[in-house]
């Protein structure tokens, strides 16, 4: 799975906000949670899988990146 790396919520939104909303502050619209790979672990603790890589990647966008192993 991936996700993006963000600072603060709804930051790589900005510009789909600007198209749906015609506003940027209704990023947080769009990208309801802010995602890091501790949230994504404590969500795995509790299913049939295992985290079996973790790393963070910057190409094409700033973006966490985690293999996830089905038990």
């Amino acid at each position: 799975i991936s996700f993006p790396f963000e600072i603060f919520r709804g930051q790589t939104a900005i510009l789909d906000a600007c198209f749906v909303y015609k506003n940027p502050c209704y990023a947080t619209k769009l990208h309801v949670h802010k995602l890091t790979p501790r949230k994504i672990k404590k969500i795995v603790d509790d299913l049939p899988l295992t985290v079996i890589e973790s790393k963070m990647m910057f190409i094409p966008s700033p973006s966490f990146v985690m293999v996830l192993l089905k038990n």
